[in-house]
């Protein structure tokens, strides 16, 4: 693991001994908390992927966008397609970018989504995510618990 800066200020834990896939994984509602998904992001990197883990900064005044579009121009160096893998709401931020893809330019292969706060405002577009999700041809996972009493 390397960690970089990928902006002024911010940084990034990179693991890239491997030549697979890019995975681009961001933590939830917090300040500089790659760290957080350091376990995570070891054990995904473990299995071949390169996984890129930013701080991103979800109370900014823009709410996190300016950091997490910098964020996937800095994965986007590392491969055509990004596996995008949100926490909470992170995950927000990745079903966002994943329904706004094509707006964005960006090329996702696949959506994980862990534990997502959807009833937030996205941080990349500011906007709602919809009830519904459009159809696509890009795979998308939600993965979710039961018993989660801070996300409902």
């Amino acid at each position: 693991m390397q960690t970089l800066e990928y902006a002024s200020g911010r940084t990034v834990d990179l693991f890239d001994d491997a030549a697979g896939p890019t995975v681009l994984m961001w933590h939830g509602a917090q300040t500089d908390a790659r760290t957080a998904m350091r376990p995570l992001a070891e054990l995904v990197a473990g299995h071949g992927l390169v996984v890129v883990v930013p701080d991103w900064d979800s109370h900014a005044d823009d709410r996190g966008r300016g950091d997490l579009l910098r964020s996937v121009e800095f994965a986007r160096q590392r491969a055509d397609g990004l596996i995008l893998v949100g926490w909470s709401l992170g995950a927000a931020a990745a079903a966002g970018l994943a329904i706004h893809a094509r707006r964005f330019n960006v090329p996702v292969t696949h959506t994980v989504c862990l534990a997502g706060a959807f009833m937030a405002r996205d941080p990349i577009t500011a906007a709602q995510l919809p009830t519904e999700l459009p159809a696509q041809r890009t795979p998308f996972t939600l993965l979710h618990g039961s018993a989660d009493d801070v996300v409902p």
